[in-house]
């Protein structure tokens, strides 16, 4: 066994499936910004423009482990200052309404409801505690949803995009099909934690999950993509909106 290569059939957290998952993304998006260009339309996305960066990003709660075991490593004071940023965003979300509200979001709820609660948290303006210099801090380490988000339209109409039209690229989205890795259920059920809300995600209600052989979570992840597959087929348009906000998907 390469010492490259992790071993397939030795237990392994779902976290492990992470870099592959990174990998797969990068692929997905590099073939949707390919259409998108063919197609006349350019990404504006580019770094120093963090306006997404304070949008209401649900990520798996595989990738809410992974956060807050990356708070955890960090030198004394750099966690301290990034779990300084990480209780002021609780502490006013918290004004705004309960934290528990949102980790227990019906994902199945109408896009509108999706949307208004979406738009009520980006008006709070509360910037991801890795958020410097309008740059991501921990960029090799960023959510899965965070690399498929995409826009086509001005980089200036993202921090007003309640008000005016933004078009995301559109694209498959591996982040859906993570959210059910961990899940117990049959068929499995997505859990999804504000990105803020990582660290309270895991004090208050992370359970233990057992660890299983790479080649399990594989399986996993490809049967949850089926599923998320057969889900979109069967929606009404824009009926699945678990996703950083988008007016428009083209």
């Amino acid at each position: 066994m390469s010492k490259d290569r992790p071993d397939a059939a030795a237990p392994a957290s779902p976290q492990a499936l992470l870099p592959a998952l990174r990998a797969l993304v990068a692929e997905v998006v590099g073939a949707a910004v390919a259409d998108a260009e063919a197609q006349g339309r350019q990404v504006s996305c580019a770094a120093g423009c963090g306006a997404c960066c304070r949008q209401l990003v649900p990520i798996a709660d595989v990738e809410a482990q992974a956060i807050a075991d990356l708070v955890e490593r960090l030198p004394p004071a750099r966690r301290a200052e990034i779990e300084a940023r990480f209780a002021e965003a609780e502490r006013r979300i918290a004004a705004w309404q309960p934290l528990d509200s949102l980790l227990d979001a019906d994902v199945d709820a109408p896009a509108e409801e999706q949307l208004r609660v979406a738009a009520g948290y980006f008006r709070l303006g509360i910037a991801c505690p890795f958020l410097e210099d309008e740059s991501c801090s921990i960029y090799p380490e960023r959510p899965l949803l965070c690399r498929e988000y995409l826009v086509t339209s001005p980089a200036a109409h993202c921090a007003r995009q309640y008000e005016l039209r933004t078009d995301s690229v559109r694209l498959t989205r591996p982040s859906w099909s993570l959210a059910r890795l961990a899940s117990e259920e049959t068929p499995p059920r997505p859990t999804y934690v504000p990105l803020a809300l990582a660290l309270y995600w895991r004090r208050e209600r992370a359970r233990p999950v057992a660890p299983q052989p790479l080649a399990v979570w594989v399986a996993r992840f490809e049967a949850a993509s089926r599923l998320v597959a057969e889900k979109l087929a069967q929606a009404e348009p824009d009926a699945v909106v678990v996703t950083m906000h988008r007016t428009g998907d083209a």
